[in-house]
Protein backbone atom coordinates (compact mmCIF):
# COMPACT_ATOMS: atom_id res chain seq x y z
CA UNK A 1 0.00 0.00 0.00
CA UNK A 2 1.34 3.43 -0.81
CA UNK A 3 -0.07 6.86 0.00
CA UNK A 4 2.78 8.86 -1.54
CA UNK A 5 3.46 11.98 0.53
CA UNK A 6 0.03 12.13 2.17
CA UNK A 7 -0.40 13.19 5.79
CA UNK A 8 -2.76 11.05 7.86
CA UNK A 9 -4.11 12.68 11.03
CA UNK A 10 -6.15 10.19 13.06
CA UNK A 11 -8.59 10.74 15.93
CA UNK A 12 -9.55 7.69 18.02
CA UNK A 13 -11.13 7.03 21.38
CA UNK A 14 -11.26 4.15 23.80
CA UNK A 15 -14.71 3.35 22.44
CA UNK A 16 -13.01 1.68 19.51
CA UNK A 17 -11.48 -1.74 20.05
CA UNK A 18 -7.88 -1.33 19.01
CA UNK A 19 -6.12 -4.54 18.13
CA UNK A 20 -2.88 -2.84 17.35
CA UNK A 21 -1.36 0.44 16.36
CA UNK A 22 -2.01 2.03 12.99
CA UNK A 23 0.78 1.45 10.52
CA UNK A 24 1.47 1.49 6.80
CA UNK A 25 3.89 -0.32 4.51
CA UNK A 26 5.47 1.46 1.58
CA UNK A 27 7.69 0.07 -1.16
CA UNK A 28 10.15 2.38 -2.86
CA UNK A 29 12.35 -0.01 -4.80
CA UNK A 30 12.23 0.44 -8.56
CA UNK A 31 13.12 -3.19 -9.09
CA UNK A 32 10.39 -5.66 -9.87
CA UNK A 33 9.13 -7.48 -6.79
CA UNK A 34 7.36 -10.79 -6.56
CA UNK A 35 3.63 -10.29 -6.06
CA UNK A 36 2.79 -11.29 -2.46
CA UNK A 37 0.13 -13.85 -1.71
CA UNK A 38 -3.09 -12.32 -0.41
CA UNK A 39 -4.79 -13.94 2.58
CA UNK A 40 -8.14 -12.11 2.40
CA UNK A 41 -8.79 -12.55 -1.31
CA UNK A 42 -12.59 -12.62 -1.12
CA UNK A 43 -14.60 -10.56 1.43
CA UNK A 44 -17.43 -13.10 1.22
CA UNK A 45 -15.28 -16.07 2.25
CA UNK A 46 -14.38 -17.11 5.80
CA UNK A 47 -10.69 -17.86 6.35
CA UNK A 48 -9.38 -20.03 9.19
CA UNK A 49 -6.27 -18.61 10.87
CA UNK A 50 -4.30 -20.06 13.78
CA UNK A 51 -4.32 -18.11 17.06
CA UNK A 52 -0.69 -17.81 18.20
CA UNK A 53 -0.90 -15.32 21.08
CA UNK A 54 -3.41 -13.64 23.40
CA UNK A 55 -2.45 -10.64 25.53
CA UNK A 56 -4.44 -8.82 28.22
CA UNK A 57 -4.21 -5.06 27.51
CA UNK A 58 -6.76 -3.63 29.99
CA UNK A 59 -9.65 -4.89 32.08
CA UNK A 60 -11.90 -5.04 29.01
CA UNK A 61 -9.46 -5.28 26.07
CA UNK A 62 -7.51 -8.24 24.72
CA UNK A 63 -5.05 -8.39 21.82
CA UNK A 64 -5.10 -11.50 19.66
CA UNK A 65 -2.36 -12.44 17.19
CA UNK A 66 -3.11 -14.79 14.31
CA UNK A 67 -0.66 -16.46 11.94
CA UNK A 68 -1.04 -16.01 8.19
CA UNK A 69 -1.09 -19.18 6.07
CA UNK A 70 2.62 -18.91 5.13
CA UNK A 71 5.50 -16.43 5.61
CA UNK A 72 4.96 -15.37 1.99
CA UNK A 73 1.40 -14.18 2.68
CA UNK A 74 0.24 -10.66 3.49
CA UNK A 75 -3.14 -9.88 4.99
CA UNK A 76 -4.37 -7.86 2.02
CA UNK A 77 -6.78 -5.69 4.01
CA UNK A 78 -7.40 -2.21 2.49
CA UNK A 79 -6.53 0.85 4.59
CA UNK A 80 -9.22 1.80 7.11
CA UNK A 81 -11.05 -1.54 6.88
CA UNK A 82 -11.68 -4.17 9.54
CA UNK A 83 -12.28 -7.89 9.67
CA UNK A 84 -15.02 -9.95 11.28
CA UNK A 85 -13.81 -12.65 13.65
CA UNK A 86 -16.20 -15.52 14.40
CA UNK A 87 -15.99 -18.34 16.92
CA UNK A 88 -18.22 -20.90 18.59
CA UNK A 89 -18.49 -20.01 22.30
CA UNK A 90 -20.69 -22.17 24.53
CA UNK A 91 -22.40 -23.58 21.43
CA UNK A 92 -23.22 -20.10 20.18
CA UNK A 93 -21.80 -18.37 17.12
CA UNK A 94 -20.20 -15.05 18.14
CA UNK A 95 -19.09 -12.52 15.50
CA UNK A 96 -17.18 -9.31 16.26
CA UNK A 97 -15.45 -6.68 14.07
CA UNK A 98 -11.78 -6.04 14.81
CA UNK A 99 -9.00 -3.88 13.44
CA UNK A 100 -5.93 -6.03 12.77
CA UNK A 101 -2.35 -5.08 13.53
CA UNK A 102 -0.25 -4.20 10.49
CA UNK A 103 3.46 -3.54 10.77
CA UNK A 104 5.23 -0.83 8.82
CA UNK A 105 8.67 -0.12 7.45
CA UNK A 106 10.18 3.15 6.15
CA UNK A 107 7.62 5.54 4.71
CA UNK A 108 7.18 9.18 3.74
CA UNK A 109 3.68 9.69 5.09
CA UNK A 110 3.35 11.81 8.23
CA UNK A 111 0.83 10.79 10.89
CA UNK A 112 -0.67 13.01 13.59
CA UNK A 113 -2.70 11.08 16.15
CA UNK A 114 -5.05 12.60 18.74
CA UNK A 115 -6.10 9.84 21.13
CA UNK A 116 -8.98 10.63 23.51
CA UNK A 117 -9.81 8.48 26.56
CA UNK A 118 -11.65 8.74 29.86
CA UNK A 119 -8.61 8.13 32.10
CA UNK A 120 -4.98 7.15 31.66
CA UNK A 121 -5.93 3.55 32.50
CA UNK A 122 -8.01 3.44 29.32
CA UNK A 123 -5.21 4.46 26.94
CA UNK A 124 -4.54 1.41 24.81
CA UNK A 125 -0.95 0.76 23.67
CA UNK A 126 0.28 4.03 25.15
CA UNK A 127 3.83 2.75 25.54
CA UNK A 128 3.99 1.48 21.98
CA UNK A 129 2.57 4.73 20.61
CA UNK A 130 4.99 6.90 22.56
CA UNK A 131 7.87 4.67 21.47
CA UNK A 132 6.91 5.27 17.83
CA UNK A 133 7.28 9.02 18.29
CA UNK A 134 10.81 8.46 19.58
CA UNK A 135 11.80 6.42 16.52
CA UNK A 136 10.66 8.92 13.89
CA UNK A 137 9.63 12.55 13.50
CA UNK A 138 6.97 11.46 11.03
CA UNK A 139 4.59 10.34 13.80
CA UNK A 140 3.16 12.87 16.26
CA UNK A 141 1.03 11.81 19.23
CA UNK A 142 -1.25 13.85 21.48
CA UNK A 143 -3.37 12.41 24.29
CA UNK A 144 -6.37 13.81 26.12
CA UNK A 145 -8.35 12.36 29.04
CA UNK A 146 -11.69 13.34 30.52
CA UNK A 147 -10.68 13.26 34.20
CA UNK A 148 -8.18 12.30 36.91
CA UNK A 149 -4.93 13.49 35.32
CA UNK A 150 -1.94 12.04 37.19
CA UNK A 151 0.82 14.23 38.56
CA UNK A 152 3.13 15.33 35.77
CA UNK A 153 0.55 14.74 33.01
CA UNK A 154 1.93 16.53 29.92
CA UNK A 155 -1.06 16.18 27.62
CA UNK A 156 -4.61 17.63 27.55
CA UNK A 157 -7.55 17.19 29.90
CA UNK A 158 -11.01 17.50 28.40
CA UNK A 159 -12.90 16.78 25.20
CA UNK A 160 -11.49 17.20 21.70
CA UNK A 161 -11.97 20.86 20.75
CA UNK A 162 -10.98 23.39 18.09
CA UNK A 163 -7.83 24.52 19.92
CA UNK A 164 -6.59 20.93 20.25
CA UNK A 165 -7.17 20.14 16.58
CA UNK A 166 -5.56 23.38 15.46
CA UNK A 167 -2.44 22.76 17.56
CA UNK A 168 -1.95 19.04 16.94
CA UNK A 169 -3.22 18.35 13.40
CA UNK A 170 -1.75 19.64 10.14
CA UNK A 171 -3.64 22.50 8.46
CA UNK A 172 -6.12 21.68 5.69
CA UNK A 173 -4.52 20.75 2.37
CA UNK A 174 -5.19 18.62 -0.69
CA UNK A 175 -2.66 16.08 0.57
CA UNK A 176 -4.14 15.80 4.08
CA UNK A 177 -6.55 13.01 4.97
CA UNK A 178 -8.43 13.05 8.30
CA UNK A 179 -9.63 9.74 9.72
CA UNK A 180 -11.99 9.62 12.72
CA UNK A 181 -12.87 6.68 14.95
CA UNK A 182 -15.03 7.00 18.04
CA UNK A 183 -18.56 7.10 19.46
CA UNK A 184 -21.10 8.93 17.25
CA UNK A 185 -21.71 11.83 19.71
CA UNK A 186 -17.99 12.64 19.80
CA UNK A 187 -17.75 12.52 16.02
CA UNK A 188 -20.91 14.61 15.51
CA UNK A 189 -20.50 17.26 18.22
CA UNK A 190 -16.74 17.47 18.84
CA UNK A 191 -14.79 16.32 15.79
CA UNK A 192 -16.73 17.40 12.73
CA UNK A 193 -17.71 20.96 13.82
CA UNK A 194 -14.21 21.73 15.05
CA UNK A 195 -12.56 20.27 11.95
CA UNK A 196 -14.81 22.52 9.87
CA UNK A 197 -13.89 25.49 12.07
CA UNK A 198 -10.21 25.09 11.21
CA UNK A 199 -10.92 24.74 7.50
CA UNK A 200 -11.38 21.05 6.72
CA UNK A 201 -14.11 20.11 4.24
CA UNK A 202 -16.36 17.86 6.30
CA UNK A 203 -18.77 17.53 3.38
CA UNK A 204 -16.37 14.82 2.17
CA UNK A 205 -16.75 12.89 5.46
CA UNK A 206 -18.03 9.34 5.02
Amino acid sequence: MSMGNYTLPVIVTAGAIVAGYVVYRFFFSTTKKQTPKITLENPNVKYTLRLIDKEVITHDVRRFRFALPTPDHILGLPTGKHVYVSADINNELVIRPYTPEILYQKESTKISLIFANQTTNDILLRGELEDLTLDTEQIKLWLTIDRDPPEGWQYSVGFVDEKMLREHLPPPSDDVLVMICGPPPMVKYACLPNLEAIGHQIAKYK
